[in-house]
């Protein structure tokens, strides 16, 4: 989107948190947010960007501005009142139109949509998803559906069958869907487990099957997690990062996610190859191998022989893991997708 930039341009870290493009003059103010980079520990990073911010005006500390967040899509967006870069109040918009020639002032024409809420920044907490639970995201929206899976699912609980995939093609580094729910102290989670002594171990991974560890410089030790009551479409659907299945020869991975325009700080599912429109997002859980054998998720022989379940086999210290119990009818067995070899 942005294909030129002159002296008012610099390299600044936005928020202290993220790396960013900043053009400031006095009639607009654009900010190209462009992602955590690569960082230590992820395969890719993101290839294009986080988004851009677009003011009509320079940014001041405490005073309103209208501007517009684009989405990493260049098609959705919100738009809005801002102060100091938080949204105070928007609506879901889509671009109509782009104009960014040299020497010329970056141009954004929107139109809100219709079906849009009353937007404001509202991020996730312990008590709370932040935003209703049914509110949608218009960037799921145009890259995402869940629908049902290929995947021979024993789940006879709500969310039976339910995949994640893209209606789009996407490359590799891309953004596919964001991933947030209720805000968990990692230390909380240990508290609920003494709680739970008497439930067997596939009894307590069910409780926090929709449980994503964070572990980044600014959410360490934080769990984000969805309970299982609400993890059906109908209950929850503010993101669905939390829809991507399991397999060891994923597609996608974790990462963190440093501005949603409405949820803050959050993590979101990064493509690591590229996926073609139509087919599923799976990411590696990255469990350990006890709950791996608890789930009933286990790597198949032939993955093992690519070289695919490495980090498995490293930390069983080659003993072998047991195939699923079939009697827990909540378990998803693994199934090896060609698409993804």
């Amino acid at each position: 989107m942005i294909d030129h930039c002159d002296q008012y341009c610099e390299n600044y870290t936005f928020l202290k948190t993220t790396p960013a493009l900043k053009y400031e003059r006095r009639d607009e103010t654009w900010i190209l947010l462009k992602g955590s980079g690569r960082t230590a520990g992820y395969a890719v990073p993101f290839t294009n960007t986080m988004g851009l911010l677009n003011f009509n005006q320079p940014v001041l500390e405490d005073r309103e501005v209208q501007g517009t967040y684009v989405y990493p899509d260049w098609v959705t967006c919100v738009t809005g009142t801002w102060k100091n870069y938080i949204l105070q109040r928007g609506r879901y918009c889509k671009i109509t139109k782009v104009s960014n020639k040299v020497g010329l002032k970056l141009a954004i024409k929107t139109e809100e949509m219709n079906s849009s809420p009353e937007l404001r920044y509202l991020p996730p907490s312990y008590n709370g998803y932040g935003p209703p639970p049914t509110q949608t995201d218009p960037f799921e929206m145009n890259t995402v559906e869940v629908r049902g899976t290929d995947m021979r699912d024993m789940d006879t609980s709500a969310d039976q069958g339910e995949g994640l995939f893209v209606t789009r093609d996407i490359k590799r580094g891309e953004l596919v869907c964001f991933y947030s729910g209720r805000l968990v102290n990692s230390n909380h989670m240990h508290l609920l487990d003494r709680r739970n002594n008497a439930k067997t171990m596939v009894e307590k991974m069910y409780q926090k099957k929709f449980s994503l560890n964070v572990n980044n410089k600014i959410m360490r030790g934080v769990i984000i997690d969805i309970p299982p009551k609400d993890g059906k479409m109908k209950a929850y659907r503010t993101t669905v990062g939390h829809k991507a299945n399991h397999s060891f020869r994923h597609n996608a991975e974790y990462h963190p996610f440093q501005f949603h325009p409405v949820l803050g700080f959050i993590e979101a599912v990064v493509a690591v190859k590229d996926i073609t429109k139509g087919s599923e997002v799976f990411c590696n859980y990255g469990y350990g191998p006890d709950t791996y054998n608890a789930t009933g998720i286990f790597p198949q022989d032939l993955e093992c022989s690519l070289g695919s379940c490495l980090e498995v086999t490293s930390m069983t210290k080659n003993v072998t893991l047991k195939k699923p119990n079939t009697s827990n009818k909540w378990l998803r067995e693994e199934k090896m997708k060609p698409h993804l070899i």
